[in-house]
Order: C-alpha cells, then structure tokens, then sequence
C-alpha cells in the first residue's frame, strides 16, 4: 500500500511540476502565406543549409532558469531532483529497459536524457517529464551544465 501512495504521490508531482513549468502559457503562431508555385524547373543544386549557430553556456543558463529549475538546482544542493552543479562527468546508475547500468554523464547522455527522459531513469530517482526540448535548446543547457562545477 506504501507503495501506491508514493507512486500516486510521485505522479502527481511531477505532473504538477509539469504544469507549473510550462506556466500554461498559450502561444499563436500567424498565419504563414501560402508557397508560391515555382514554374521555372530547377536545374541547379539546393544551397547548403547554414550551419547552426553554436550553442552557448549564456543561452543554456536562460533555458535552465526558465525550463529546469523547478526541480534541480545550481548549487549543489538537492531539491526535488539532481543538482546540476557537478553534473557533467559523473558517473551515474540508470535504469535502461528494466536493467540497471554505470553510466557517465556526458555530453551524449545528457543530450539524450533531456531529449528523451525516459530512455535511461535514474536509479532510485524520479522520471524527468518530456519538456519537448529542441536540439539546439538542449545543447546550449548541456554547454551551460559544464560550466557548474
């Protein structure tokens, strides 16, 4: 029965967490014009897209403060999950598919762990919600996450 209780405890936590962290804010985006028709043929090669600019510590701190710390901290201290503070190159214990494994938290895990929080769950912690993070937002925070040290 314990059990239950801390598990409808911990959903609902993180649920709320989850509502509280978007702040419920409603976004609209315009209307775009309709495309053009192209009637000329295309005879010569699409230009490569631009490269992505880099992602930076400054931009990682600003989606931290907005997106992440309802629930971790910058200090070292825990709160209802991890610091970030020393994160980066940690070994961790996850769970991966029902088994347990050493991990250390690199930039690939760290990429993968906010943009799919359910691959690897900490062992004895708790599920990370999906914040629906765009590759770019989710590097500048793993940059940001180095500099905590």
């Amino acid at each position: 029965m314990r059990s239950k209780i801390a598990l409808f405890i911990g959903v609902v936590t993180v649920l709320s967490m989850t509502i509280f962290t978007c702040g419920g804010k409603k976004t609209v985006d315009k209307p775009s014009a309709p495309p053009k028709e192209n009637t000329e043929k295309a005879t010569a090669k699409p230009a490569p897209k631009a490269d992505a600019p880099a992602a930076s510590a400054k931009d990682g701190e600003k989606l931290v403060m907005a997106k992440c710390i309802a629930c971790h901290t910058i200090d070292g201290k825990k709160a209802m999950s991890s610091s970030l503070k020393g994160l980066f190159g940690q070994e961790r214990t996850v769970v991966t598919k029902g088994k347990e494994r050493k991990v250390k938290a690199d930039e690939a895990y760290l990429l993968k762990s906010i943009m799919d929080p359910t691959a690897d769950t900490l062992k004895n912690g708790g599920i990370m919600p999906d914040m629906a993070m765009k590759e770019a937002e989710a590097k500048a925070i793993v940059e940001y996450i180095k500099t905590l040290k």
